[in-house]
């Protein structure tokens, strides 16, 4: 659709929050960002890896025209760079004016709830698993965070935001710090990586996550871990009208099992797997690792309570 009218200036002040936005992931090194539209309750939108000029094409008309689409945007930082950006998820105002100095963007996504995007200099070189996992706890941010984010300036439309004249709320961006980064010590030094010291810095190698991952009861010299049954999920699934199931559906049917009516719930590593290992859809898709790290992304925001 190409945008042919005025804005208003609200809408002025949405698409430059927006700008501001994604200026500052280009600032750290982000030069791509995973695209996924929500339509309410209907099937997501998979746009895939786009770059960022691309997507500030669409911003009029996705800040104007469609102020009930969520644009959910997941950064994707080019391999030979060494930083890590962790996303602090549901953060209270004190939180966030304790650690500003420490991150790069932040936005409000409901009234008096926060995000916050640290980037890491020397992440890479570290567990990113862990270095992420001690930094949401020592802010006690939300354990559910994906990294995906709604854009500033576009609309929270979930149903508990809804306003008593039926409107929803915008993302406020509310501090930028252009190409900040800061390194492990210093969050250390901080008190924002609680318990010992984080591990000696290591060359960033493959995350091998099948020995890691499926932890529980031993048998004999292997590791195992139970999980949920992908056939039930493709069983669940609608049928369409060629008579095969609908294996959209059913993926997103296992990544909610999984995050959500499973104990313990698995971690995304485990779940995009999985689905790797398990889904057609998935093994035929001309990018699969995008396609799984989208439909965990799409669970957690069809199927999350928060």
């Amino acid at each position: 659709m190409k945008f042919t009218r005025q804005l208003s200036d609200e809408e002025s002040d949405a698409v430059g929050d927006a700008n501001l936005m994604l200026t500052a992931f280009e600032n750290i090194g982000v030069e791509h960002l995973q695209e996924t539209l929500m339509w309410g309750t209907n099937d997501p939108e998979f746009h895939g890896k786009q770059p960022i000029q691309r997507i500030r094409k669409s911003l009029p008309t996705w800040l104007s025209f469609h102020p009930h689409a969520n644009l959910i945007l997941r950064p994707c930082l080019p391999k030979d760079i060494d930083t890590l950006i962790v996303q602090l998820d549901d953060l209270k105002a004190a939180t966030v004016n304790h650690i500003k100095s420490f991150v790069f963007c932040v936005t409000e996504t409901s009234p008096n709830r926060y995000q916050a995007f640290v980037a890491i200099c020397d992440g890479a070189y570290y567990d990113a698993r862990e270095i992420r996992r001690r930094l949401i706890a020592g802010t006690q941010a939300d354990t559910g965070a994906t990294g995906a984010f709604r854009v500033a300036g576009s609309f929270n439309t979930k149903a508990k935001h809804r306003r008593a004249d039926g409107s929803f709320p915008r993302v406020r961006l509310i501090l930028v710090n252009h190409g900040h980064l800061v390194t492990v010590d210093e969050l250390f030094a901080a008190g924002l990586l609680p318990n010992a010291a984080p591990r000696a810095p290591r060359r960033a190698a493959p995350v091998t996550t099948r020995a890691a991952a499926f932890k529980g009861r031993s048998i004999g010299s292997r590791i195992v871990r139970r999980v949920p049954r992908y056939a039930k999920a493709l069983a669940d699934a609608p049928i369409k009208d060629d008579g095969t199931p609908d294996r959209s559906k059913a993926d997103l049917f296992f990544a909610r099992t999984c995050l959500f009516y499973w104990q313990p719930s698995l971690q995304r590593e485990e779940i995009a797997e999985l689905l790797l290992k398990h889904s057609e859809k998935a093994q035929e898709h001309s990018d699969p690792e995008w396609y799984v790290e989208s439909t965990v992304d799409a669970a957690i925001e069809l199927y999350s309570e928060k």
